[in-house]
């Protein structure tokens, strides 16, 4: 009902596959858009044939076409292409009409820092400016050196050669 085709009234053991390209190794939350008319329904997931999410629980939508969106978090997946395999629990029909998987962002790491000079690294792929990336502490920061530049905060901006934090 208004988003197009679903797969209607599958039946217990009966599975589908997708073949997808995962972009970035990670963990993703699942959202499987279900519905069906009765208890105990339940899907499990699989990604190059290793079970990633075990009976997930549908719940009864009291109709074929009242959807509900059923979140599963903290899938991991690998990086490239593989499939995905949805297969239908112990109980006959449920209907399933889409599937996304959305990358879970990084969370914020927090530094620890002891008296005196910390030597820290940015575990992060790619650059982020220098405020950003030390965030968590830029209030007690004073100066920063890598191996070819400095940022010094109580220098005018035009003065430091640091601006970035990369990768390493």
């Amino acid at each position: 009902a208004g988003t197009g085709y679903n797969i209607g009234y599958a039946t217990a053991g009966e599975w589908l596959e997708y073949t997808v390209n995962v972009a970035k190794a990670g963990k993703y939350d699942l959202t499987i858009r279900a519905a069906c008319n009765g208890d105990g329904r339940t899907l499990s997931v699989s990604a190059k044939d290793v079970v990633v999410a075990k009976d997930v629980a549908i719940p009864n939508t009291t109709g074929w076409q009242t959807w509900s969106d059923v979140v599963v978090k903290d899938i991991t997946l690998d990086a490239g292409i593989q499939v995905i395999r949805i297969t239908i629990g112990s109980s006959d029909y449920v209907n399933l009409n889409y599937m996304t998987f959305a990358a879970q962002s990084q969370p914020t790491p927090t530094i620890s820092l002891k008296a005196g000079w910390n030597l820290i690294g940015y575990p992060f792929e790619g650059s982020s400016d220098i405020a950003t990336a030390l965030s968590s502490i830029w209030t007690n920061i004073l100066t920063v050196k890598d191996l070819t530049s400095f940022y010094d905060k109580s220098q005018p901006a035009a003065f430091n050669s640091l601006t970035k934090m990369n990768w390493g």
